[in-house]
């Protein structure tokens, strides 16, 4: 047996139990009394899985096959400094008389 937690459906609780979400019919079908009509489920209501115990319920979601990696940090290019002109002499406007 197993409580319904919040945000759960038949499919993610397969997903969890089986390994497999495609099989959320095999607990609808042994839990077909408790749930009325339209395959809803509750938060807290009680179901009956199939093939699995107690004890295996929480053990029963598969491990990764391969850890994903965690995302690298992204360290940002230093910027091109833009060239900067170098402004032109000003122009000498003494005249030198001699």
């Amino acid at each position: 047996m197993i409580a319904v937690e919040k945000n759960d459906c038949l499919w993610k609780i397969a997903q969890k139990v089986y390994g497999d979400g495609d099989l959320w019919r095999v607990i609808y079908d042994a839990n077909s009394a408790v749930i009325k009509s339209n395959y809803v489920i509750y938060t807290g209501q009680i179901l009956t899985i199939p093939g699995v115990n107690v004890n295996q319920a929480e053990t029963a979601i598969p491990a990764p096959e391969t850890a994903v990696p965690a995302p690298e940090t992204l360290i940002p290019a230093p910027e091109t400094p833009v060239p900067v002109e170098t402004p032109a002499p000003a122009p000498n406007f003494m005249i030198d008389e001699k």
